[in-house]
């Protein structure tokens, strides 16, 4: 058996967040022409699917691209994770002009090991059909911020792929490089780490000094 990394490979992942989202309340000024390089992580994670989908229609591929970089922002349901994995598809985009190219590091490791949404979902809300858009390049059609990866699931996931991949010597001619595949997956966890742990270590420090002193209670 022969595994073969390809560009065809689809996210079949819908998207969500538990919290509502307002990007309702977010106006952009679509008379102007759709900047890719100046669209941040926020603005894809509050614009809604429809109105990006109208605003890049007059080119295919710019529209494939921005609604690629539009599922990252909204990949599961921590931010952190989320940007992390937008920041990777921009850095692919700046260098191959595909925002897919360079994550097919991580995407085509996961669809070998059938790394599948749970079929029920019961505490995760119901995807917003009316705010879909089908984007142009590949990949399924995706709601307004609805469904979702949690993020444990994908970095669970990314951390058993070398067992996963020692496993798989015995019936699997790898023809992508798994090694390059497990340090740009583990740069993705180092980075998560980071960040997390920045993020908490400021919550210590915001709770620590807004605990009253007990000199003055």
């Amino acid at each position: 058996m022969q595994v073969q990394s390809t560009q065809a490979v689809t996210l079949e992942y819908t998207t969500s967040k538990t919290q509502k989202s307002n990007s309702a309340d977010i106006k952009f000024d679509m008379s102007k022409p759709f900047d890719i390089n100046t669209f941040s992580f926020e603005d894809y994670k509050n614009i809604d699917a429809k109105d990006l989908y109208e605003w890049t229609k007059e080119d295919k591929s710019l529209q494939s691209s921005a609604g690629y970089l539009k599922k990252m922002s909204q990949l599961t349901e921590d931010d952190v994770f989320n940007e992390i994995m937008f920041s990777k598809a921009q850095e692919s985009y700046l260098k191959h002009s595909n925002p897919a190219t360079e994550l097919q590091n991580v995407f085509f490791p996961l669809a070998l090991m059938d790394f599948e949404m749970p079929t029920e979902m019961p505490n995760r809300m119901k995807p917003n059909y009316e705010s879909k858009a089908d984007f142009s390049g590949g990949g399924t059609p995706f709601p307004n911020i609805e469904y979702y990866v949690e993020s444990k699931e994908f970095i669970n996931e990314i951390k058993s792929f070398p067992e996963y991949y020692k496993n798989s010597l015995t019936y699997t001619d790898w023809e992508m490089d798994p090694f390059h595949a497990m340090n740009y997956m583990n740069d993705i966890l180092n980075k998560y780490e980071k960040r997390t742990n920045e993020n908490n270590a400021t919550l210590d420090s915001l709770t620590k000094n807004n605990r009253p002193n007990a000199l003055y209670v």
